[in-house]
């Protein structure tokens, strides 16, 4: 006789108190445990077991049990899978005495049963409004007394409530495990979230990196911890449209040097890029993928393929290995990889567009420094054009003063050449008249007045100041035409061709022309070496002497010395321009020779002489070389070829500085 007979109502008492055990958080797993334990005592069964479903799907898995096989536990039973499927499928009680074998009901799955078969057996099925929430099963061995239909009965009292406490053991469990995934979402959410700020403070600082491999590597940490996966990789497509070097986050190390190498995993990623849909492998069935783990290692189990998509376009993957806790990857894995993936796409397009456009701003960085460069090279041209107008100007006009001045000059110094002999006539025609004076002694009156107006007038003196007047006044119209041939010959007014001409002949009379610039402030010595005559622009090499000179004259504060050198050296000849000043400093040397630079005070100079200077030593296959010493002086040496090389082209100088 079963206990339930003898006291039913402190049985179900007993149930009541345990289907309050998970109203107040009580393992369900263990209540249901005890629950079964009670019904199977109550009844004198010798096992039983009780079969959950799973909410919304009619699979039965078995969740409590007593001398069950360790095997049932946890494995799914379909509708009309021996007899608890079968009391599922048809909803219906069932009483089963004898062997079940014999029944054709069960015979295929009791034919596989491998665990002693009992003698007795009833089962419920566990209903509310229809539908199915488990089923429990009492079992009896071939020595007890079979189960009754008073048995049934008896048993029927208690299935509701046994119903409800399974019912509500679900929902708990529902509950725990939604409980359980909200947290996990919770921290998934907050390290999702801090690796998507990352994104922002990385944009504000890639304008001043070369490289991301950093920034990678710290995404693929981060895609392991939200993932839990073992390793993780990631493989960015190239311009070519291919994946390029990989780059891996695995376990250690090594882990990560063989997945980086590894080519079947890039052709995977590759794969994925190309098809830009997500991939999740498991179990894993390509044989090559386990070649990419070192041989001490285990192999790799599953695999998460996420493309990196922006606007229909793939630009790589992000790749997860092994689940740490788990079977496989889930949904929230490749959506949580999803996000980062994209985001990481719109990172690197962005980059694109900023590397994009720092190209742009450099190359009109570029453009702009060209046609500045462009425009002082045609304010320059501009300038020396209107230099050498000027010159030529000053020229002509020089040529044609000498011209105009030259007339009268001329017909004063044949005046003044005239009126010397006249007047040498004069006085012989005197001394002659002074010859006869004794004959005048029978009239001493005349004699008187004669001698009285030679000493009034001092014709002695006179005789003797004018001679040196006149010859004072040649010397002086000598001068004038001295100066105005020194004109014409710096101008070279009608000489504007190449020529042959005398260095030293346009020393002299560059030196004469400038004079007045350089008597107040120096003295020049020359010293002179034999020299030939040099194929030149005469006018050109006679501005530059110019400008040395006057350059010269202008360094030297109180007085001193400009030394004006000259010299041959095979098929090469030079001038050289020394002075006493202030010097140059030495932060300047490497810019005299540019346009517009002076050190000269506003209004004192233009900038231009030493430029054009060089331009001149250019056209004529010249280089100009300079030193200088800051309170000592500063030395120009002009180098100049005796014939002109090619005299089809202009050559370019050398700029020589420290050489003398």
């Amino acid at each position: 006789m079963d206990n339930v007979e003898g006291n039913p109502g402190a049985w179900v008492c007993d149930l009541y108190k345990l289907s309050q055990a998970i109203a107040q958080q009580a393992d369900p797993a263990r209540i249901l445990q005890e629950i079964l334990e009670n019904i199977v005592d109550r009844f004198d069964a010798g096992s039983g077991c009780l079969a959950m479903a799973s909410a919304g799907e009619s699979v039965l898995t078995i969740v409590s049990g007593i001398a069950l096989p360790p095997m049932a536990f946890g494995q799914p039973i379909q509708p009309g899978e021996g007899v608890i499927g079968w009391v599922a499928l048809y909803k219906q009680p069932l009483l089963l005495n004898g062997d079940l074998s014999q029944d054709p009901r069960f015979a295929t799955h009791a034919s596989k049963r491998t665990s002693p078969r009992p003698c007795s057996a009833m089962c419920w099925p566990l209903l509310i409004e229809e539908r199915l929430v488990g089923v429990l099963c009492l079992n009896r061995k071939s020595e007890d007394l079979p189960f009754t239909d008073v048995d049934m009965e008896r048993v029927e009292l208690s299935v509701g409530m046994v119903t409800a406490i399974v019912e509500s053991a679900r929902l708990h469990q529902e509950q725990q495990r939604r409980m359980d995934a909200l947290a996990e979402a919770n921290v998934r959410m907050v390290l999702l979230s801090e690796v998507l700020s990352k994104f922002l403070r990385h944009e504000l600082q890639v304008a001043g990196q070369d490289g991301l491999q950093d920034f990678y590597r710290e995404l693929l940490s981060d895609v392991r911890t939200i993932a839990e996966a073992e390793h993780s990789v990631l493989g960015i497509t190239g311009a070519n449209g291919r994946i390029g070097e990989l780059i891996a986050v695995g376990s250690d190390a090594i882990v990560s040097a063989a997945l980086g190498s590894c080519s079947t995993l890039r052709r995977l990623i590759g794969e994925v890029s190309k098809d830009g849909k997500t991939q999740i492998l498991f179990p894993v069935n390509e044989p090559n993928l386990r070649i990419c783990m070192p041989a001490a290692y285990p192999p790799i189990d599953c695999i998460l393929v996420v493309p990196m998509v922006l606007q229909g376009k793939c630009c790589g993957a992000f790749t997860v290995l092994g689940k740490q806790h788990g079977d496989s990857f889930n949904d929230s894995d490749e959506l949580s990889i999803g996000l980062i993936a994209n985001n990481l796409a719109m990172l690197l397009q962005r980059i694109g567009l900023m590397n994009s456009l720092t190209l742009s701003r450099d190359a009109l960085e570029k453009e702009k420094d060209e046609q500045k460069a462009l425009v002082c090279k045609l304010q320059e041209a501009q300038s020396q054009l209107l230099q050498s107008e000027k010159l030529a100007s000053i020229g002509q006009l020089a040529a044609g003063v000498a011209h105009e001045i030259n007339n009268p000059v001329g017909y004063v110094a044949s005046n003044l050449g005239s009126l010397g002999k006249y007047i040498s006539d004069l006085f012989t025609l005197l001394d002659a008249y002074e010859t006869a004076e004794p004959l005048l002694t029978a009239h001493p009156e005349t004699l008187a007045a004669i001698r009285a107006v030679k000493e009034r007038v001092d014709i002695g003196f006179l005789k003797q100041d004018i001679e040196e007047l006149v010859g004072e006044s040649l010397e002086g119209v000598k001068r004038v035409k001295q100066i105005v041939q020194d004109l014409k010959d710096f101008s070279h007014v009608d000489q504007s061709e190449w020529q042959w001409a005398d260095l030293h002949k346009g020393l002299d009379s560059t030196l004469n022309v400038a004079r007045n610039e350089i008597k107040y402030k120096a003295e020049v010595v020359k010293n002179f070496a034999d020299l030939p005559q040099v194929e030149c622009l005469a006018s050109q090499i006679n501005q530059v002497f110019m400008n040395l000179m006057v350059n010269a004259a202008h360094a030297i504060e109180d007085r001193g010395v400009i030394t004006v050198s000259t010299g041959r050296a095979g098929d090469e000849v030079w001038v050289e321009v020394r002075d006493n000043g202030t010097g140059i400093p030495a932060e300047n040397l490497k810019r005299i020779f540019d346009p517009f630079f002076t050190t000269k005070p506003v209004g004192k100079g233009t900038g231009l002489g030493l430029s054009l200077a060089y331009g001149i030593i250019q056209k004529h296959n010249g280089r100009i070389e300079v030193e200088s010493e800051v309170g000592k002086g500063t030395c120009f040496r002009i180098w100049l070829p005796i014939e002109r090389a090619n005299k089809d082209t202009e050559g370019v100088p050398q700029r020589v500085q420290g050489a003398a």
